[in-house]
């Protein structure tokens, strides 16, 4: 863990970390998460989640007193996603080991962990290669509605301001404004988030609006475009990979070996074995990494205090 540390988080840039208590959980974001398959495939939960954001806009005037512009769609779901609110964002971390201890928390006794760790530099390449340069009208959606709704129509209330919101673009409108036949990817993400990208692909991403949460924790996200599918076929049809491909072995114990490792990988799945989980906990404790610091509000007071009464370790 130590060496793996020390080769990967000197990396420029850094790699994106991301901890599970189960290593058999795939990758997946709150906002699909137990949704019955119609909802997903044709309802479409870009719908849900504008609604919660929008009544978000609506209610939470009355407990905070700042909050996000109301048109930067990516720090409201930001906002939203670091209080369990679902949306489609996925939580990352650029330290591996405060993956780790996201990782080992909530974990079972007897059941190993894992933790995740993507290259933002082949995720960045895999859209310029995959996704900008073949980019057509055909990967746009016209319209976020179909045909199909799940009990209630989930498009009410609408935004502020609907025309901007409900504004379909294309790939002209997408397009660079300095570089030829290049699109601005700010732009993709933006109408990714507005529901009207229906290529999948993923994106590397930092809202403008940053909590001190997300300060502390290190933190970004991984954010799908199209939420029609789940997150792990955007991000392996992107990445051109029908799962993880590599069988498991043991992690390189010198520098070289890691390197290699992470030069030919595209994404790293690292096993936490649970007999592992109680001293990497007190490790992480002497260094910090935990409740208290992680999340510095009332939140994060209260699990510290929780965690207070000793617990057996299985």
């Amino acid at each position: 863990m130590y060496r793996l540390a020390h080769r990967y988080d000197t990396a420029d840039p850094k790699p994106l970390y991301r901890g599970q208590s189960n290593y058999s959980w795939k990758l997946e974001t709150h906002l699909e998460r137990n949704v019955p398959e119609s909802v997903l495939k044709e309802t479409g939960l870009e719908r849900y989640e504008l609604k919660i954001m929008t009544e978000a806009q609506q209610r939470f005037h009355e407990f905070f007193s700042q909050l996000p512009d109301e048109e930067d769609y990516l720090s409201w779901l930001s906002f939203l996603r670091h209080r369990g609110v679902p949306t489609r964002l996925l939580d990352v971390t650029r330290s591996l080991y405060i993956a780790c201890y996201f990782a080992i928390r909530d974990a079972q006794p007897n059941v190993d962990a894992a933790v995740w760790i993507f290259s933002p530099m082949e995720i960045n390449r895999s859209y310029d290669h995959n996704w900008d340069y073949k980019a057509n009208d055909s990967w746009l959606r016209k319209t976020i509605y179909t045909v199909a709704s799940y009990n209630q129509d989930p498009s009410f209330p609408f935004p502020k301001n609907p025309y901007k919101q409900f504004s379909p673009p294309t790939i002209e409108t997408l397009k660079h404004p300095y570089i030829p036949n290049k699109l601005n990817a700010l732009k993709v993400i933006d109408a990714a988030m507005r529901g009207f990208v229906d290529k999948p692909g993923v994106a590397f991403v930092e809202p403008f609006w940053i909590s001190r949460r997300l300060v502390s924790q290190q933190g970004a996200f991984l954010a799908p475009f199209n939420v029609r599918y789940d997150f792990e076929f955007n991000l392996f049809h992107m990445l051109r990979m029908l799962k993880i491909e590599t069988p498991e072995r043991e992690v390189p114990n010198d520098d070289q070996g890691l390197f290699d490792l992470w030069q030919k990988a595209k994404i790293i799945k690292l096993r936490i074995p649970a007999h592992l989980h109680a001293i990497l906990k007190v490790k992480l404790e002497t260094m910090n990494i935990r409740e208290l610091t992680l999340f510095p509000d009332l939140e994060g007071t209260l699990l510290h205090l929780s965690s207070i009464i000793p617990r057996e370790i299985k």
